[in-house]
């Protein structure tokens, strides 16, 4: 069926208007700019679009999340762009379609009324719909997160030198995977000066100690097992990191195979540094078992 259109001049000297109630509605927007020569918003500057859509998604291209598709958040923001930037009380889908246009989008927008019965949009009239304030909200974080500089790795301190680690372990061998984790950060604390550990710098050092096997789940036995059930470690100044206890320092001072091991290894530390200052002494007699 043709769409349908009627004048009739009225003795008041005002004009009325009839037609289809389906095609007014579609170019309700046209016609109320038309009326009020408001600005035409297809004018729409492809650069400035181009601009705000790289502040909104610096890789050009949206993307979806659990409560929201890609192609939904690309609505949202061409909404937003014009309710915000250029002053639109409402859009209909061919004023997103627009927008989405002139940043290269493809016309593949979801159905409106499904975006406002999620609670993304909220309805002006038939056709035409704004924005809700979750909507502003997520393009607004959007916006924000784009503008957040790049993250840079952190910078890793440096390993601490295991030398003599192997040695230890067998002085003082463990069953337990747990007590294998408490001797080695027995080790760092005492021999390499390290206060506090994570389970990165626990993995490295057991890869350094030959023959000796590391457990599978270092995070697990840190957090769980000697902090939380044994009270040997206890959590550091940083997130992940832990620090021994004055209760695993004790246990570990009254173990005599810690202390042999300790003095095995002091005198083999003082050997070698012997060694590297004067190349020509022998170094000393080994200590007596």
């Amino acid at each position: 069926m043709q769409p349908r259109l009627a004048l009739s001049l009225n003795d008041d000297g005002t004009v009325t208007l009839r037609c289809d109630a389906d095609a007014f509605f579609a170019h309700a927007d046209e016609i109320r700019r038309l009326l009020s020569g408001g600005e035409d918003p297809g004018d729409d500057d492809p650069a400035q679009v181009t601009t705000f859509w790289a502040g909104v998604f610096p890789g050009g291209a949206p993307r979806g999340s659990r409560d929201l598709s890609a192609d939904g958040t690309a609505a949202l923001a061409a909404g937003y762009y014009l309710t915000r930037l250029r002053g639109l009380e409402a859009f209909t889908r061919t004023d997103l379609a627009r927008v989405l246009a002139a940043a290269g989008r493809p016309d593949d927008l979801p159905a409106l009324p499904h975006l406002s019965r999620r609670g993304w949009l909220e309805r002006a009239r038939r056709g035409a719909y704004g924005l809700t304030r979750k909507a502003i909200a997520r393009v607004e974080s959007l916006r924000d997160l784009a503008r957040r500089p790049a993250r840079t790795a952190a910078a890793q301190p440096p390993a601490p030198r295991t030398s003599g680690l192997s040695r230890f372990l067998r002085e003082v061998p463990a069953v337990r995977k747990w007590r294998r984790v408490l001797l080695v950060a027995y080790f760092l604390r005492e021999h390499c000066g390290v206060a506090e550990l994570d389970q990165d710098l626990l993995r490295a050092a057991f890869r350094r100690a030959r023959g000796v096997e590391a457990p599978g789940s270092l995070g697990g036995l840190m957090s769980q097992v000697l902090c939380k059930r044994h009270g040997l470690l206890e959590r550091g100044a940083r997130r992940g990191s832990y620090r021994l206890t004055a209760k695993a320092l004790e246990d570990l001072a009254n173990d005599p195979r810690v202390a042999r091991a300790d003095a095995l290894h002091r005198a083999q530390a003082a050997r070698d540094e012997g060694d590297e200052g004067d190349p020509g002494e022998q170094g000393a007699p080994s200590l007596a078992s």
